[in-house]
């Protein structure tokens, strides 16, 4: 992601947090201030590896004032059993975030923007053959297990499916910040002692408000 896009990102975010927190304030009696779990499929796209992870995953919202929640989310994405010639593929990853959503309701729609902070996991792979150079390329080091930090920031909208709004289906996108800490040669043949990925994440789900 360019500069210029994360920057306008992180505007429509401060825009829509803006909004939500005088209309919420103004639709407290209105909003039903209910614990939200659910269920969501993620897709991931790693812009530094060149794929694309597909995963489901679990999620809840606990509001705590009108019109602020505690927002958490796991997401497992298990890789691709015919990766091909590109083993990164077939690596399995974890995705665990929790911060806080913000959120206006009209009607039966609920427009919300959050924040997040948690890791990325990528998980040990056995048959990986890497080439005796230094620095370590990038792709393998990951294949030996490392766990990364990640942020994101997300907007999105959900909809209630049912006449009391109990039922509800959600999509959401952003972007997840990912710091790799790692010595080691880029994909793109580049040396680095650390750099941070920008990636787009994109979750649809079904959830059920108590």
């Amino acid at each position: 992601m360019k500069p210029g896009s994360f920057k306008a990102h992180r505007r429509l975010l401060a825009l829509l947090v803006s909004i939500a927190l005088p209309a919420g304030s103004s639709r407290a009696s209105a909003q039903d201030r209910s614990v939200e779990t659910g269920g969501h499929i993620g897709i991931l796209r790693l812009s530094e590896f060149d794929t694309t992870d597909v995963g489901p995953g679990a999620h809840v919202a606990w509001p705590v004032a009108a019109p602020i929640a505690i927002d958490g989310a796991f997401t497992w994405f298990p890789g691709t059993h015919d990766a091909g010639s590109n083993p990164f593929r077939g690596q399995h990853r974890a995705l665990g975030l929790a911060g806080l959503r913000t959120t206006v309701t009209y009607g039966d729609v609920d427009l919300f923007a959050r924040a997040r902070a948690g890791f990325l996991r990528f998980g040990q792979q056995q048959a990986v053959v890497c080439i005796a150079i230094f620095p370590i390329p990038l792709v393998c080091q990951l294949s030996n297990g490392y766990t990364a930090f990640a942020a994101d920031l997300t907007g999105g909208a959900s909809i209630g499916l049912a006449r009391n709004g109990r039922l509800r289906a959600s999509i959401e996108a952003g972007d997840l910040l990912v710091r790799y800490g790692l010595t080691a040669l880029r994909p793109s043949g580049t040396t680095t002692e650390g750099f941070v990925g920008h990636n787009p994440l994109v979750s649809i789900g079904l959830a059920w408000r108590f």
